[in-house]
């Protein structure tokens, strides 16, 4: 069953590096497209936890969280 945390994210792709730390932390939630750029495919097959994680190795910062329209990250 998925975690109901109620994230949804999104991803700068304009700073995006494609370096990969956020699909292996939480690769439910993060993947890389044909551009060698993250996209999101499903935030509620992950944990709110490995979601923070994910976009806390991001080393341009490129993902974005937030939950109810707030910010939850950065």
């Amino acid at each position: 069953m998925a975690p109901e945390h109620g994230i949804d994210g999104s991803i700068d792709r304009a700073v995006c590096v494609g370096s990969g730390p956020c699909f292996v932390i939480a690769p439910g939630a993060f993947a890389l497209d044909l551009d060698m750029k993250a996209v999101i495919l499903d935030a509620a097959s992950e944990t709110e936890e490995r979601l923070l994680e994910a976009a806390a190795e991001c080393p341009t910062q490129a993902i974005y969280l937030s939950k109810n329209g707030s910010s939850v990250y950065p």
